[in-house]
């Protein structure tokens, strides 16, 4: 048996063990809130720890839905295999837009991800790609802002908004089903640069049940008052910084990294990742 058929099979041996990462859309939900300065996007990693050599990513768009040609994109994709994704479980990151209007508006979402694949690696693989797998998944939804005075819309109430954590009907959600199994990869070709990639698997053989449930993460005011005081610090970093800014000193930010935190500046939006 070839050198590489033996490693294959050894490896796939010890593809056991299986534990469920899930990526979550957090806020909005499907509702009506009142117009704000800022707009939170808030996703949320489920057992983030396994989710680190993933090295997951999220790209997004908002368009209005009356004018499927006004849309904001997102400055980039939001590198959260940046972050130190253990330090925390679950693993909440955001994005704030300063230019949604009242209207109806659809949000679409997509986690990239890698991991490796035993087979790839024999002789007989149709990938030419070294083990290293790239995957895309993702899902939309809808929300609407309205200044209407008719009937009283939602303030942008992060507690209050998740306090219910239970929806799994909901499908703006990503299950990755992640082995304790990793593989040595090319750095060039791993989008963390590293050597290591996680194994994982789709198979419905031995590996848990798991029902996703996207509203399972609800954030606590503590948390709610670190993403404002973000908020803020990014505004009184900004070369317009109002006036009520401590110490009135402004000074231009593109990129910032202060405990722990990846700050990346757009022109309509800004990123946020954080660990809890």
């Amino acid at each position: 048996m070839h050198v590489r058929w033996l490693l294959a099979a050894s490896l796939a041996a010890l593809v056991c063990a299986v534990s469920v990462v899930e990526v979550d859309l957090v806020f909005p939900r499907n509702e009506t809130y009142s117009p704000t300065e800022a707009f939170p996007i808030v996703w949320a990693i489920q057992n983030s720890a396994k989710a680190q050599l993933l090295n997951p990513r999220v790209t997004y768009r908002i368009n209005r839905w009356a004018n499927s040609g006004e849309a904001f994109n997102n400055t980039g994709p939001i590198a959260v295999y940046e972050a130190n994704l253990s330090s925390s479980d679950p693993y909440l990151f955001y994005q704030f837009h300063e230019a949604l209007t009242p209207g109806q508006w659809w949000l679409t979402w997509q986690l990239h991800y890698q991991s490796c694949d035993v087979e790839a690696l024999t002789d007989h693989s149709p990938f030419g790609d070294d083990g290293v797998l790239t995957h895309t998944s993702g899902w939309s939804r809808m929300f609407t802002i309205s200044n209407s005075t008719s009937a009283p819309d939602k303030e942008v109430d992060l507690v209050a908004a998740t306090a219910d954590t239970s929806c799994p009907d909901d499908l703006n959600a990503v299950v990755i089903n992640v082995t304790d199994t990793t593989m040595q990869s090319p750095p060039n070709l791993n989008w963390a640069d590293r050597d290591t990639c996680a194994v994982t698997t789709n198979s419905n053989s031995g590996t848990p049940v798991h029902t996703p449930n996207p509203c399972g993460v609800s954030i606590s005011p503590e948390m709610a008052a670190s993403i404002s005081a973000n908020l803020t610090d990014r505004r009184c970093r900004a070369m317009d910084a109002p006036d009520d800014c401590p110490g009135n000193a402004a000074q231009p930010l593109m990129v910032l990294g202060v405990s722990g935190l990846l700050v990346t500046i757009g022109a309509a939006a800004f990123t946020i990742v954080h660990s809890w």
